[in-house]
């Protein structure tokens, strides 16, 4: 039985052309990149996501340098590099909409412009606005908004719902509903 090698050997082994390690390569990388895309992309786009950052992570292979930093976060850094294309070419309001409809906070999207957030602040009102921007761009938990507002989580989770529904109803009017 063959001991487990670390990811340093194992990307060293690849890069100087064992391709029969190629599958154990990805595989650690997977373990990586499907947690970053899973909360922050939709369902139906994250195999994209995820195929887009291996593809990413191919290519970019020969330039890995683990003096740098390891595997593990270099492959993080990789996957949330896709998201944040992912958004961009979304565009600001197809990418919130996609942000929204994720329902989980998203950790490194790319920041939307400040003539988006006024124009959410207006339909939504500036508290649900800054939850908004706090659980949804920002990451924090319902409690710790909560905590910085006075009110229980359980309030917070219900006003950002809300919020979503009001922000759904102004976009269908826009074709994005």
């Amino acid at each position: 039985m063959e001991m487990r090698r670390s990811d340093e050997e194992l990307v060293s082994l690849v890069q100087e052309g064992a391709v029969n390690r190629w599958d154990e390569l990805v595989q650690r990388a997977l373990t990586v990149i499907v947690p970053v895309v899973s909360g922050r992309v939709p369902a139906n786009d994250r195999e994209d996501v995820v195929q887009n950052a291996l593809i990413r992570f191919y290519k970019s292979l020969r330039d890995y340098d683990p003096g740098r930093s390891s595997l593990r976060v270099w492959v993080r850094r990789i996957a949330v590099w896709e998201v944040q294309d992912y958004y961009r070419k979304l565009g600001p309001l197809r990418g919130l909409r996609a942000m929204l409809d994720c329902h989980e906070p998203a950790v490194d999207p790319p920041e939307p412009p400040r003539e988006l957030m006024e124009q959410i602040c207006a339909i939504v009102g500036e508290a649900n606005c800054r939850m908004i921007q706090m659980v949804v761009l920002e990451g924090y938990r319902y409690a710790e908004v909560g905590e910085w507002f006075g009110i229980r989580g359980d309030a917070v989770k219900m006003r950002i719902q809300r919020a979503y529904r009001r922000l759904r109803e102004e976009l269908g009017d826009w074709g994005y509903g």
